[in-house]
C-alpha cells in the first residue's frame, strides 16, 4: 500500500510509502488524493501530518523509469479538459496529480522533509503543506529542466513563496537547495538537528489540534481568500465568514477569555 494513514487526537498522518525514495507513481497519486479527500470530509481529523516514510527521502518525485501509457493528441486533449470518468490510473497524463492538485481544502497540513525531496515531490511538499519542516539533510530541488521537461516550476507557486532570484535559479539550474538555504529563504519554516522531521511536525500538528475545528477551518479559508481578492473584496468576505463561524457556535459574542475585564 503506497499510502499510509493513521489517525489520533485530531490529527491524521499521511505517510508516503514506496521504496527507499518514496518515487510516486499513477496508484500513489490517487491513492494519496482519497487520503487527502477522506481528511477532508473527518470531522474528527483537524490537521493532518504529510510525509515520506523513512528518512532518505520525502519523495524523490514521479518514477520515471516506469512505463508510461501512450496517448494520441485527442485522446490527451480530450483527458486534459474532460472530467475524470472512473478510478482507472490506466490514462495517467496528465493523471491523479492534478486531481490531488485542485482538490478543494481548508484543513491545515504540516509537512515532514527528511532528505530528497525533488520534482513531484517538491510540488507536493510546496503546494499541499502550509507548514514545512526539514530535517538537517532535505534536499529541495526541480531536477525536470535537466530532461527536457519545462512547467514543475510554475506548478509548485515557487514564485509566490521564494525570492524571484531565488526561484529562478532553482528552476533553471536543477541544482537543489540545501536544508539551512530553505530555511533562510522561508522555503521551510524549522529545519531540526537530528535527521527525522516527523517529531516536531507531529508536535505542531498537535499543537494546531488543540484549537475549535471550526476557527481552524474558518481561518483557513479566510486565508486562502486573502490572496484572491483585492482589498475591499477581502475584507468584506472574512467579515461575513468571521460572523457566520460565531453564529455557528451559538453566540455572537466574544469569549470572556479574550474580554479585558474577565
Amino acid at each position: 500500500m503506497p499510502i499510509l494513514t493513521s489517525s489520533s487526537g485530531g490529527v491524521t498522518q499521511i505517510v508516503l510509502d514506496n521504496g527507499p525514495l518514496n518515487l510516486l507513481t499513477p496508484e500513489l497519486h490517487r491513492d494519496l488524493c482519497r487520503a487527502l479527500r477522506a481528511f477532508e470530509a473527518d470531522d474528527s481529523a483537524r490537521v493532518a501530518v504529510l510525509r515520506g516514510a523513512g528518512v532518505r527521502a520525502f519523495s524523490a518525485g514521479d518514477d520515471i523509469k516506469r512505463e508510461r501509457a501512450t496517448l494520441t493528441p485527442p485522446q490527451e486533449v480530450r483527458r486534459t479538459l474532460g472530467a475524470r470518468r472512473d478510478e482507472s490510473v490506466e490514462d495517467d497524463q496528465p493523471g491523479w496529480d492534478r486531481d490531488v492538485l485542485e482538490l478543494r481544502r481548508n484543513k491545515p497540513v504540516v509537512a515532514a522533509i527528511n532528505g530528497w525531496c525533488l520534482g513531484q515531490g517538491f510540488i507536493y511538499a510546496c503546494r499541499l503543506a502550509d507548514i514545512r519542516i526539514a530535517s538537517r539533510h532535505a534536499q529541495f530541488g526541480l531536477p525536470e529542466i535537466s530532461y527536457g521537461m519545462a512547467g514543475a516550476a510554475a506548478m509548485s507557486g515557487i514564485l509566490q513563496m521564494l525570492p524571484r532570484a531565488i526561484a529562478m535559479q532553482l528552476s533553471l539550474t536543477g541544482e537543489p537547495l540545501d536544508a539551512e538555504e530553505a530555511r533562510r529563504c522561508f522555503l521551510v519554516n524549522e529545519v531540526t538537528d537530528g535527521d527525522d522531521a516527523g517529531p516536531r511536525a507531529l508536535a505542531l500538528a498537535e499543537r494546531i489540534a488543540s484549537h475549535p475545528p471550526l476557527a481552524l477551518r474558518a481561518e483557513m479559508e479566510t486565508l486562502a481568500l486573502s490572496d484572491l481578492q483585492d482589498n475591499a473584496r477581502s475584507y468584506r468576505l472574512i467579515r461575513a465568514i468571521d460572523r457566520f463561524q460565531r453564529l455557528s457556535n451559538g453566540s455572537d459574542a466574544i469569549p470572556d477569555k479574550f474580554r479585558p475585564d474577565a
